[in-house]
C-alpha cells in the first residue's frame, strides 16, 4: 500500500506527490480536512498513514536482508 492508495481509497483524489529523482523514495501527502471532521476518521486516517509506513519499512528491511545474503554467496 501507498500513500497515494490511501487517499485513492478513501477520496477517489490523488494527493500524493513524488519527489524530483534524487528523492524518489520519498512522497508528501497533502492532508486537507474540513473542521467538522470527526476524531474517529481522523483516527483511521492515521493509522493508515501509520500502516503504510510500518508495510514500507517491512518492505525495505526484508530486500536489504535479501540483497546482503546474493553479496554473501
Amino acid at each position: 500500500m501507498s500513500l497515494s492508495s490511501i487517499t485513492l481509497s478513501e477520496t477517489g483524489a490523488d494527493d500524493s506527490y513524488p519527489l524530483p529523482p534524487a528523492c524518489e523514495d520519498t512522497e508528501i501527502l497533502r492532508v486537507v480536512v474540513r473542521e467538522s471532521l470527526s476524531g474517529d476518521l481522523a483516527r483511521k486516517l492515521l493509522v493508515d498513514i501509520v500502516q503504510v509506513q510500518v508495510d514500507s519499512l517491512t518492505v525495505r528491511l526484508r530486500t536489504d536482508e535479501q540483497n546482503r545474503r546474493l553479496a554473501q554467496r
